[in-house]
């Protein structure tokens, strides 16, 4: 399972942060800082990376963030959304290269 998940670009932090998530449900930084011996701004820090990659998911309630995961269903949109930008990259790229190759073959030799 991990290494699937290392594929999405997990580091191991962070995988053993989303199972925990999906064992434990919505909870606070503090307290999965508390139950996996870390300190609390590195939990904090890898679940704010975790939310902006949209692994998880941040709430504010009164006070406080409950952090929970996504569901794994969503993974795998989240791996298609990628794709797409990932495609619309290179066709960026292959546009320039398109642009560039006469002045390229003019330098030539």
């Amino acid at each position: 399972m991990n290494h699937v998940l290392k594929k999405l670009g997990l580091d191991e932090k962070e995988i053993d942060l989303y199972l925990r998530l999906l064992k434990t449900g919505p909870i606070r930084a503090s307290t999965l800082a508390y139950q996996i011996n870390l300190p609390r701004t590195t939990v904090q820090n890898i679940l704010l990376r975790l939310e902006k990659e949209q692994i998880v998911t941040k709430a504010l309630e009164g006070n406080v963030y409950i952090f929970a995961p996504v569901h794994p269903d969503n993974l795998i949109r989240i791996l298609d959304i990628r794709k797409r930008e990932t495609i619309v990259e290179f066709d960026r790229i292959a546009d320039e290269l398109k642009k560039i190759t006469p002045e390229l073959v003019g330098i030539m030799y």
